[in-house]
């Protein structure tokens, strides 16, 4: 599953529409608070997508934190 961060309604819709077309199922976060509750709702989701809405501070940020919240090993494909 993906977590999708975008502030704008009608951008994060393209977005996942874009991302289910890949078979992936996807959940929406439209602040900061929003996207927190999904992620300790679902510890284990490997992957944030920060839309063009989100500050690039707002992902650097958040970036940080799971760093120190949810410290392993990223992987990929």
């Amino acid at each position: 599953m993906t977590v999708i961060y975008e502030p704008w309604p009608a951008t994060a819709a393209e977005l996942a529409a874009l991302l289910g077309q890949a078979g992936h199922a996807v959940r929406i976060a439209a602040d900061p608070a929003e996207l927190g509750a999904l992620l300790t709702a679902d510890p284990a989701e490997p992957l944030v997508v920060f839309g063009p809405g989100a500050a690039p501070a707002e992902a650097v940020a958040f970036a940080a934190e799971q760093r120190l919240r949810r410290p392993r090993p990223a992987s990929c494909c």
